[in-house]
């Protein structure tokens, strides 16, 4: 569509972020709208920087073993109850999280191993989280013919036209498009930070967005994949928890099919050495300036030399020759955190053995989230960190997107 038509056409909401948030709202709007058997479908827009749905969910092939495996979000807890009732009405299923056998808990002393009985009240996606933004995706293409999806659009800014009744959002590569609703999705300290309000919002809620932490914003993923499951043969159930890290928590994370392994779960950056820590370089593997692409490579190594020493040492040799090695740490995603939310989130960092912020949950889930008299009531901001309850899951997620339809009336 061009930037003209961008500029006529009026939508009824437009949502920023295809994330869970914002393919859940765009869904329950359009159920809503069926259930009531409304005869003018809403149009709803959806405008996502990143060149995928998800946001924080990504599930990724390996490269080698082509397991399935998750980078971001990962587990349901059996109190999701929204969630889970989600999941089912679009036909996405879960299964428990191997847990049998004993489960390893190192400090200085090595590890030491626990028995498990199987029943962690965990569980993951069948096929992978991403399954859930596909399914939603789906249906909204099947069922909601006024429905759009853009993907590689960043917003710049949300400026409300008063004497119109509509609000104009610019692309930061310049498109402009109208609604007469618009709701955010973004983490808020995202928002605050990288787009421009006209008029601007109250300093209260612009105070609060830019000090609320971002989910997964501190997290550090990591998964090795191997060509048996080693570790259930020796009667050992894959969990990890740690003082020393890398893997500071780690899970099976084999596919559902029993075909694939791997190993998966949170790691400490703060455990690697000064000269192998995650850099801005290391998303850059591919970059044609052979220097980066050199340090990149090099810090890539020493991290995956480290996670196998652990590895090695609490399962023994078994352990050495991985298929592959990934890591994913969320903070340098550039659709996640700034480098102003960065250096905040460091400034109130625990000591240096410690990746986690002192107030990884802060403003979660604060009053100003349910304001309704943003922009004339025109402007409405969601996301996990936003939820009312589960504020920081999967669960908060999907609690914002339906409280907001509701909100706007569907």
């Amino acid at each position: 569509m061009s930037s003209s038509a961008n500029s006529t056409t009026v939508h009824d909401v437009l949502i920023v972020g295809a994330g869970l948030t914002g393919l859940t709202l765009a869904h329950t709007i359009y159920n809503s709208s069926k259930q009531q058997q409304q005869q003018k479908k809403p149009s709803v827009l959806v405008l996502e920087a990143r060149d995928r749905l998800g946001g924080r969910i990504s599930t990724i092939e390996a490269p080698e073993s082509k397991a399935p495996v998750e980078v971001g979000a990962t587990w349901v807890f059996s109190s999701f109850n929204i969630l889970y009732k989600l999941s089912k009405s679009i036909g996405v299923e879960l299964m428990e999280q191997f847990a049998t056998g004993e489960t390893a808990f190192e400090g200085p002393r090595g590890p030491q191993w626990q028995n498990d009985d199987g029943d962690n009240g965990q569980y993951r996606i069948k096929g992978g989280t991403s399954m859930l933004l596909t399914a939603l995706k789906r249906e909204l293409a099947a069922e909601a013919p006024n429905f759009r999806l853009q993907l590689d659009t960043p917003v710049a800014s949300i400026t409300r036209i008063p004497s119109s009744g509509v609000t104009e959002v610019k692309t930061a590569t310049g498109e402009v498009f109208k609604a007469k609703k618009v709701v955010t999705t973004i983490p808020p300290q995202l928002l605050a930070h990288t787009v421009t309000f006209s008029p601007a919002l109250p300093d209260d809620f612009t105070s609060v967005a830019r000090d609320t932490s971002t989910w997964m914003g501190d997290a550090m993923k990591g998964i090795v994949t191997y060509r048996t499951p080693f570790w259930r043969k020796k009667g050992k159930s894959g969990s990890l928890y740690s003082h020393e890290g890398p893997f500071i928590q780690m899970l099976d994370q084999c596919s559902p099919d029993g075909k694939k392994y791997a190993l998966a779960g949170f790691m400490n950056p703060a455990a690697f050495s000064q000269q192998s820590s995650p850099s801005s370089a290391d998303v850059r593997m591919n970059s044609v300036d052979p220097k980066i692409k050199a340090a990149a490579r090099a810090n890539y190594e020493m991290r995956r030399s480290a996670v196998i020493a652990q590895l090695v040492k609490v399962f023994g040799k078994d352990a050495e020759e991985p298929l592959d090695y990934m890591d994913c740490y969320w903070k340098q995603e550039k659709y996640t955190m700034t480098p102003a939310d960065v250096k905040a989130r460091n400034e109130k960092a625990w000591g240096h053995r410690s990746s986690m912020f002192r107030g990884r949950q802060h403003n979660f889930g604060h009053s100003v989230y349910r304001r309704t008299d943003l922009h004339g009531g025109s402007l409405f901001v969601g996301g996990t960190e936003t939820a009312p309850s589960a504020a920081g899951f999967m669960e908060g997620a999907v609690i914002s997107g339906m409280t907001i339809a509701k909100t706007l009336g569907y």
